[in-house]
């Protein structure tokens, strides 16, 4: 912290100048929730900035595998319907992963909060990639199609 002592009649007064915004770290909460239709719409709740790209990844081993990218707005976010060709999907035990994208890829006022390559970023669910900088979020969760 930098400062300046002024005398100003008999007094002192320490006026602080350029003092640096001391930054805090942000620990991800993602809750994810579907509805349980063949065509499941993923929805969620997030403390990420509105504005943070996600992409939900919804798979049933051997039988599906689809992705969507979603927006945080007013701190939730929702796919559309999915679908197989406009079909319901093969019923059985589905994986829902919910990740952000690189931080290179998120807006300026996502970087803001986030950090330039995520370093603001903290807790159980921030990952990277090996080789590649920046981190990241990720959670995941598991749904039965019927």
């Amino acid at each position: 912290m930098k400062g300046r002592l002024c005398l100003v009649g008999g007094s002192a007064f320490l006026i602080m100048i350029g003092m640096a915004a001391q930054t805090l770290a942000l620990v991800p909460e993602v809750t994810i929730q579907a509805d349980r239709s063949g065509y499941p719409i993923i929805y969620g709740k997030t403390n990420m900035p509105d504005g943070t790209l996600l992409t939900v990844t919804l798979r049933i081993p051997g039988q599906y595998g689809g992705m969507q990218n979603v927006e945080v707005v007013n701190g939730r976010f929702a796919s559309t319907r999915f679908s197989v060709e406009g079909r319901p999907l093969p019923s059985g035990k589905a994986s829902v992963e919910v990740s952000s994208h690189l931080p290179q890829l998120q807006s300026q006022e996502v970087r803001a909060v986030i950090g330039q390559r995520g370093e603001n970023l903290e807790g159980p669910l921030v990952y990277s990639l090996p080789g590649i900088g920046g981190r990241m979020i990720k959670t995941t969760s598991t749904l039965q199609v019927p």
